[in-house]
This record gives C-alpha cells, structure tokens and sequence, in this order.
C-alpha cells in the first residue's frame, strides 16, 4: 500500500512531518490537501488502520490542512526512515546569525543522507516496475500459451464432432443396421412375443446378451434420445406400438408401463458418457412415442 509524507502544523503552530496511507489524504477543489486523522483512543487500533490497505476515512475523522511532500512511498519504515532525515535535516538547520546579510541560503548545509535515501527510493521504484514488467511479460506469454492450446484443441474437438456426426448422420439413413454378432432380438409385433421377451430378461445372462446387442447395434449413435429412438424401431414393430399407451388409457389400448425389464434397457441404450437416463426419463420419451405413434406409422 502506497504511503503519502506531508507537512502540517500542530495545535501549537509548529510544523510537523507525517506519513499516511494515501487514501488519507484528500484534495478540495481548490488544490488544497488535507489529511483525515481517525479517532483511535488507543495505538493498537490506529496501527491496525493504518496496516489496512483497505481502510477509508469516516466523516467523523478529523481534517489537518496539511502540504504533500512526497507520494508513493512503497512501505511504512520507509516513509519513518524519511521523517527522521528530515527532522534531523531541520535540527541542523536551524535559524543562526548569518555573516552574508543578503543571502538567505548562507547557513543552508548539504544532506548527503537525504540525497543518499532519494536514490534509494528511486532504486526501489525502479525495482519494483522492472519486476512487475518481468511479470507482466510472463503473464502474456503464459495467455498466449493457453489460447494457442485452446485452439488446437477445439480443431481436435471439431475434427472428433464431424467423424462423430457422420457416424450418427450414416445411422439415420434406412433401416437400423444389424448388428455384427449372432445374437440378435427380433422386432416384436404381437404381445406373445412381447410377454415372452419381458419374461426371458429376467434371466441375468440373457439380459446380458441384449445388452450387447443394444451396444452393438447403437454404440455409433452418441445422442441419447437417438439410442432410445432407434431401439424403439429395433425391438417393437410401429403398427404394433400404436396398439399402446403409457397407462392404458384409451379405447382398446394396452398400458406399457407395466413391462419394467423393457422400459429398463431403455435406461441401459439412454445412457452414455454425458447423461445418465433414468426412469423419469424413459417416460417422458415413451409418452412423446406413444403420443406420435401413429403418425409414425406413416412415416418412412
């Protein structure tokens, strides 16, 4: 936090050197500077406020009309280090008989000490903006690493999302491909064959096997409602699925909530490496199914 040395006048009339926090130090409109003095009854306080980089004054503060002498010093013990010279520099130039009458600077002696902390503060600011220009550098240099990774890797994503595209775009066309192995389920259009395949996956290893078969058949497919779609159309016959409602409502309709194993490998082909479906789920794509179903009979 940056420190303001100024000099101001005490109760007594004397001059008086003080350092600040330069949040202290006000301007009026006509250029005169003022310090704010906070009403701190004990010193333990007044040095916390004045460690307190954040600290504003209080319109109860008192105000000093005060002169600046030197902003920016960067620490505490050096704006102290300051003072003392000064002091010391006001001691030895005390008011004495002059022997030169008309030259008002004849008792004025050098101060090698002040010249000598002048060009230590100066070193230090020099300093402390050579290292901030070091960071700064390092800085950009460490954004411009970051955004060219980023660009390579958003050509790599796009690369991955065109072959992925292509491959759900391949999926879409025609009839849903058959898959590579030999276990394969057939698509269902009477209710025998739908009691009998809820009944058989109830057996963990053919449960298995349809599972494998769901990978094989929609591994390419990457959206989730897709998978769901296209298992739809590869287990149940649409003409056959228009005979269905969720709950069985309607004039001659069947409910399909009650075929658990079924609605379950709809959560199985639902999930994949970004979403995780869940019963919720496959009701909500099963009713907006069973909705449509007839016009998806028409529909190639």
């Amino acid at each position: 936090m940056p420190y303001i040395l100024v000099e101001m006048k005490n109760p007594v009339g004397s001059k008086e050197l003080l350092a600040a926090p330069s949040s202290w130090i006000q301007k009026r409109a006509t250029g005169t500077a003022y310090v704010c003095w906070p009403y701190a009854r004990s010193i333990r306080k007044l040095s916390a406020l004045f460690e307190d980089e954040y600290s504003i004054p209080l319109e109860v503060w008192e105000k000093y009309d005060c002169e600046i002498l030197c902003g920016n010093i960067p620490s505490l013990s050096l704006a102290d280090e300051m003072i003392e010279t000064l002091e010391n520099q006001y001691e030895q130039n005390e008011p004495t008989i002059s022997t030169q009458d008309n030259d008002p600077l004849g008792d004025v002696k050098p101060c090698p000490q002040m010249l000598n902390l002048m060009y230590e503060l100066k070193s230090l600011i020099e300093s402390n903006q050579q290292e901030l220009r070091e960071k700064l550098k390092e800085g950009f240099g460490k954004v411009e690493h970051s955004v060219q990774s980023m660009k390579r890797k958003c050509r790599e994503s796009n690369a991955i999302q065109y072959e992925m595209g292509r491959a759900d775009a391949r999926a879409y066309q025609g009839d849903p491909p058959d898959p590579p192995n030999q276990f394969k389920v057939d698509s269902m259009k009477q209710m025998e064959e739908l009691e009998q395949f809820e009944k058989q996956l109830e057996d963990d290893e053919y449960r298995s096997k349809v599972c494998q078969w769901i990978d094989a058949s929609i591994g390419q497919i990457r959206d989730s409602e897709h998978r769901m779609h296209t298992l739809l159309d590869l287990l149940i016959d649409r003409k056959f699925f228009t005979g269905f409602s969720w709950t069985g409502g309607g004039r001659d309709k069947r409910p399909m909530n009650v075929y658990k194993n079924l609605l379950n490998l709809f959560e199985y082909a639902g999930t994949n490496s970004v979403y995780r479906a869940d019963h919720v789920s496959v009701e909500k794509f099963m009713r907006k199914k069973l909705h449509n179903s007839s016009t998806r009979v028409k529909a190639k």
